[in-house]
């Protein structure tokens, strides 16, 4: 997986690696800065770039924690237990980092639900409100104006919320054009 970080770098997911590759300085060949890499446990294999915190989401199937930690991998990672409403039995499949005040985080889950999250003031993730598709969704993101976009084979669809009630848009220009799994 890579991502890019509001700072250009680009973010590389590997086998149990994180890296950072810093962004190339044209003036300054000489002293540039070393990719850098971190390790994290196995079976983290989804990220989400959150440019709100300049942090990093990482979540993956079974494990029910998620890390969230600096683009900068300067620090070491905080790890966050999944909503205490998860259901134990589904395994996250896909997440998305927001810059909405609203929610933080979106995690896909294998029985396709997408749950829309806050970090709370206790440092746990809490929803603050849930969309459920047809399960078929292999990729998720948001855009700038706060809906969700989801990806799958059947085409892509856009949530919106209205009045505080999550709904499929369905005049949008892309509905059910097919994308692939990592579109952005």
């Amino acid at each position: 997986k890579i991502a890019f970080a509001r700072d250009h770098a680009l973010m590389v997911l590997g086998d149990s690696r994180l890296t950072r590759l810093n962004p190339y300085d044209a003036a300054s060949t000489e002293n540039a800065p070393q990719p850098y890499t971190v390790e994290i446990p196995a079976g983290y294999n989804l990220m989400a770039i959150d440019d709100a915190h300049d942090a990093i989401w990482l979540a993956g199937g079974q494990h029910r924690t998620l890390q969230m930690q600096s683009v900068k991998l300067d620090t070491g990672p905080i790890n966050m237990g999944l909503p205490q409403n998860w259901p134990s039995q589904v395994d996250v499949v896909g997440i998305m980092a927001s810059d909405q005040p609203e929610w933080t985080l979106g995690i896909l889950g294998s029985d396709g639900r997408i749950q829309l999250c806050k970090v709370g003031s206790d440092d746990q993730l809490h929803t603050v409100a849930e969309i459920w598709t047809d399960g078929t969704i292999h990729g998720l993101q948001a855009n700038d104006e706060g809906d969700v976009l989801t990806f799958s084979d059947s085409g892509m669809k856009m949530y919106r919320a209205e009045d505080n009630i999550w709904r499929e848009v369905t005049d949008h220009p892309f509905v059910n054009r097919s994308f692939g799994p990592d579109s952005v």
